[in-house]
């Protein structure tokens, strides 16, 4: 009898599958937080804490909504409710942060709920992305959406700033204050 060949022999090794909760105790990131009740409730908060900062009535509140491959209903509802609170109130303007992808759809959305609030403006949108196109000095809309009031186009670039290298964002804006009460 020979030796057996062992370098071909393929052992069968159970795998263990690891199944990790979305969301912990006391995390505070999780997809299990977007909801039409939870929008409300951050809406009442960034409501109070822009008055507590003393900011100007009129002022935009810029919701940060990353990308996401695909929007959740319940990612929606969100924003929606978020939208809906912030108008109602009467107090600030919602504004919005998205990327480039998901940008026109909610564009779509929130312009309904501003229309159904019966508010003649458009609402305000800081887009990020398309980058290979940005350049400082292009107006907003040539990240491809001609809604768009602010372009981020260049994000952590390090910049020396009186002796110091923060990593800094680079954006373009439609007006030299795009939260203000107003942009005329």
């Amino acid at each position: 009898r020979g030796k057996r060949d062992t370098r071909y022999v393929t052992k069968r090794v159970p795998v263990k599958v690891l199944a990790q909760p979305r969301a912990t105790a006391g995390s505070t990131c999780s997809a299990h937080f977007v909801s039409a009740p939870r929008g409300l409730a951050e809406a009442n908060d960034a409501i109070a804490r822009t008055a507590a900062e003393g900011f100007a009535r009129g002022t935009v509140i810029f919701l940060d909504i990353e990308h996401m491959d695909v929007i959740p209903k319940a990612m929606r509802d969100y924003y929606m409710a978020w939208t809906r609170r912030v108008l109602e109130d009467g107090g600030y303007r919602p504004g919005f942060y998205a990327h480039t992808l998901n940008a026109a759809s909610i564009y779509e959305d929130v312009k309904r709920v501003f229309d159904a609030a019966g508010v003649t403006d458009e609402p305000r949108f800081w887009v990020a992305g398309n980058t290979t196109e940005f350049a400082p000095g292009k107006p907003p809309s040539d990240v491809g959406h001609a809604f768009a009031d602010i372009w981020q186009g260049v994000i952590d670039r390090m910049e020396e700033r009186n002796g110091h290298k923060p990593p800094i964002d680079v954006n373009v804006a439609a007006s030299p204050s795009p939260s203000s009460v107003s942009t005329d």
